[in-house]
């Protein structure tokens, strides 16, 4: 048998293995159903995926990413289905490793439901597509809640940093979705020594690049129309230069391209550029300096250096609606990154940090500026923040399930209909406690970025925290940002998941030195007590109501 050799992240590294993973649970779970068929224990229309008609004998075997999708799902089921989430109770959807029991759950499925969005973790995804069954159909809710009315937001990225903000990106039409790129660290040139991370959600770095340790396996993935923030550390000052190649993920990997992506650390960036040969002199130079930049790689061959650049001192275009960034892409060998000597920070003393320098080294980082590894496209894709866009959730999947199973259509559009009644009237519930806030205190101090359908839906406005290096605690200055923030406003109150609030993060940490309340808001996770989606939206909206008094 011909396998690809991949690599996996194991421990922030990564190792390499022969089999591809979802090929393998794949494999499991074919000889589990062969096992029991061959045990007569189960008749096989019973037990092969996409096998009807269906009745309360054989429900529809629905399998969703998240508990709040299976909630929906369930509500418009009218009884008929029975549901399985990929993402447990309480994990983190953004980040969640599909089980072996939910790769069966999905070979075993009649119709799969993903909000995507790049919402989910990637594997998420592409444990769906490579296991589903041939006619079985995935939809993607987020996608296509549109066609029912509703209401998408653009995702605008915060820019106000003193030093460039660097990320990655793959652009181009996908063959599917779950194809995905492979970019490679190939080698570097410079003084000192260059990582590349991510400060996921609970403060653990997961390494992409580390040349201390050589560049064996220094890769990571996106998907295509995709992109990620990094946090990017230099050792010594000097000029650096990093080598990258890119190719299609899979078994038959095409070849994208390579390029070399140059840095001035502590150094005149100009006179940096004239002392790489490979820096096209005819070209004009590009310092990047305060923009939002992402290493581009396009699917159709090539890399270029996509550049956002928000007028600093215009938050709005003139209509009140934030400004739009100019969108600039620009060749690889006419762009230089300038990381300032203000951009030196100290190494945590966290050992997870000793990747870089020992604890308490000064070290050149140009910050990741959003906290977690949340791979994200350009639309928000938190779209039942506003109650209404669940109503047009709920009507997708009633037509799904209606195509899957027609005999249950006058089930499932009952069904719809009076989840349709009760989510109008939690839709008016919680409008009410949220606009019975002072407009004064009606603000939202939070430490996510999955709050923009709320604000806009129920007159909230997110004033935000952006930690300018989320790998380290926050400097005096920044501390003292936020609390002139918090006093200018006289804000009672900032917002956090319940495990950033267990975790004691820098948000809850400053509130709490300046005498602001602390109080949790949820926004992609269930917990044991609030496990429907309703429930969620009553228990956000009193806590916001309750906080902001």
């Amino acid at each position: 048998m011909e396998t690809q050799q991949q690599t996996q992240p194991v421990g922030g590294r990564f190792v390499r293995y022969r089999l591809p993973l979802f090929s393998l649970l794949a494999s499991v779970v074919a000889a589990i159903g062969a096992a029991s068929m061959l045990a007569g224990c189960t008749p096989v229309a019973a037990t092969e995926p996409g096998v009807g008609p269906f009745s309360e004998a054989r429900p529809v075997r629905v399998v969703t990413t998240t508990p709040l999708l299976a909630d929906i799902v369930n509500n418009v089921g009218a009884g008929r289905v029975r549901v399985s989430s990929i993402v447990p109770v309480g994990a983190d959807p953004h980040a969640y490793e599909p089980s072996l029991r939910s790769i069966r759950d999905i070979a075993y499925a009649d119709l799969a439901v993903s909000n995507y969005l790049m919402l989910e973790e990637h594997s998420q995804i592409k444990a769906i597509d490579s296991t589903i069954g041939q006619h079985v159909r995935h939809v993607s809710v987020a996608e296509g809640a549109s066609r029912y009315g509703a209401q998408v937001i653009t995702l605008t990225e915060n820019t106000a940093l003193d030093t460039a903000w660097l990320g990655v990106r793959v652009s181009g039409k996908a063959p599917d979705r779950s194809a995905g790129v492979q970019i490679i660290a190939a080698g570097i040139q410079g003084p000192g020594e260059l990582s590349a991370y991510i400060t996921e959600t609970f403060g653990h770095p997961k390494v992409y690049v580390n040349s201390a340790d050589g560049f064996d396996g220094d890769a990571f993935e996106l998907p295509v129309d995709a992109h990620t923030h990094m946090s990017w550390a230099f050792t010594r000052a000097g000029v650096y230069t990093l080598r990258l190649t890119a190719q299609t993920t899979g078994d038959h990997p095409k070849r994208l391209g390579d390029t070399q992506l140059h840095f001035a650390v502590g150094v005149d960036p100009v006179k940096a550029a004239r002392s790489i040969p490979t820096m096209n002199a005819q070209r004009p130079l590009r310092v990047l300096t305060k923009e939002h930049a992402d290493v581009t790689v396009d699917m159709s061959g090539g890399f270029t250096m996509r550049v956002d650049q928000v007028n600093r001192g215009k938050e709005t275009d003139g209509s009140g609606s934030p400004a739009s960034p100019a969108v600039e892409s620009l060749p690889m060998d006419s762009v230089i990154v300038e990381v300032p000597s203000t951009a030196l920070q100290p190494v945590p003393a966290d050992p997870e940090f000793r990747f870089i320098e020992r604890p308490g080294t000064e070290v050149y980082q140009l910050p990741q500026a959003v906290l977690g590894s949340h791979i994200h496209g350009e639309i928000d894709p938190h779209l039942w923040m506003d109650v209404r866009n669940v109503k047009a959730y709920a009507a997708l999947l009633r037509d799904e399930l209606v195509r899957l199973d027609p005999q249950g259509a006058a089930a499932y559009s009952r069904a719809c209909q009076q989840y349709d009644a009760e989510l109008d009237k939690l839709d008016k519930d919680v409008s009410g406690a949220i606009s019975a806030i002072d407009p004064s205190t009606r603000k939202l101090v939070t430490s996510y970025d999955s709050f923009g359908y709320l604000a806009h839906a129920y007159s909230i406005p997110v004033v935000g925290l952006v930690t300018p290096n989320p790998a380290v605690e926050p400097s005096v200055a920044d501390r003292s940002r936020l609390v002139q923030t918090l006093k200018n406003l006289k804000i009672p109150a900032v917002f956090a998941s319940p495990t950033d609030i267990r975790m004691h993060t820098p948000l809850v940490e400053i509130a709490q030195d300046v005498g602001v309340k602390v109080c949790p808001l949820l926004s992609d996770e269930f917990t044991q007590d609030v496990d429907t989606y309703t429930s969620l939206m009553r228990f956000d909206a009193q806590s916001l109501r309750t906080c902001l008094q």
